[in-house]
C-alpha cells in the first residue's frame, strides 16, 4: 500500500515539474485569449462541434452588432450562410420567451421595444 502512494506522489510530483518547465520553456509561445473581438477587428469566431463531416462557424461582429452563422463542409471544402441577424433591438428587451422555443423576427423584436419605450 506504501508503495503506491509513493508511486502516486512520485507520478504527481513529475508531472508538476514537466508542466513546469513546458510552461517556462521558450519552444512553446503563451496562448492568449481574445476578448471581445478587438484583436481580429471586432469580429469573434467561433466553431462549433464536427458532424457528419461538417462544422458550424459562428461569426460575432460586435461593430454591427450582427451574427452570421455558416456550414463548413470539410470534404467540398464549402461553406454555406444558413442565417444572419442583428441582436441590436434584441439587447434592449426587458424580458422575453418566445412561444415553443421560437424566437421572434427582427422586425418582432424592433415592435417589442417600440412597445416597452412607449408610457
Amino acid at each position: 500500500m506504501k508503495e503506491r502512494w509513493q508511486s502516486a506522489a512520485f507520478l504527481v510530483l513529475l508531472a508538476l515539474v514537466l508542466g513546469y518547465i513546458l510552461g517556462q520553456s521558450s519552444f512553446f509561445s503563451p496562448a492568449h485569449a481574445q476578448g471581445e473581438g478587438t484583436t481580429a477587428g471586432r469580429v469573434i469566431c467561433v466553431v462549433g462541434q464536427v458532424a457528419n463531416n461538417r462544422a458550424p462557424i459562428f461569426l460575432v461582429d460586435t461593430l454591427e452588432q450582427t451574427i452570421m452563422v455558416y456550414d463548413y463542409f470539410y470534404v467540398s471544402r464549402n461553406m454555406y450562410l444558413k442565417v444572419a441577424r442583428t441582436y441590436r433591438y434584441d439587447k434592449q428587451l426587458l424580458d422575453f420567451a418566445g412561444p415553443g422555443g421560437q424566437g421572434p423576427t427582427v422586425q418582432e423584436v424592433s415592435r417589442l421595444v417600440e412597445r416597452q419605450r412607449q408610457p
